[in-house]
């Protein structure tokens, strides 16, 4: 239970700081164009941004990725089931029809 929470708190935090970065990159958009209304500075700005954004995203999505992959690696883990008893098996054959059997 304490490593779901750990995991819940870095997702949070993750998703929290993205959409922080987004917001923050939004409010400089529009102030550039706000305090220069007739320059090419605005533009310039939002293009840079853009690129840093595209960047900014592969980041978070690389770590959103391996948050996600942790969860559920714990939750096999906490879920895991008995091992089958196949220690009488010969062939192959057998082994599936034991395998359907125990679904």
């Amino acid at each position: 239970m304490k490593d779901i929470k750990l995991i819940n708190r870095r997702f949070l935090l993750t998703i929290t700081l993205f959409i922080g970065y987004l917001a923050a990159v939004v409010a400089i958009i529009w102030y550039s164009y706000l305090y220069f209304p007739n320059a090419n500075a605005p533009y310039a700005i939002t293009f840079m941004l853009l690129l840093v954004t595209l960047f900014v995203t592969s980041i978070f999505r690389a770590k959103i990725d391996s948050i996600i992959n942790t969860s559920y690696l714990i939750k096999i883990r906490k879920n895991a089931g008995d091992p089958l008893k196949i220690k009488r098996l010969k062939t192959k054959e057998f082994l599936h029809t034991y395998l359907i059997s125990n679904d």
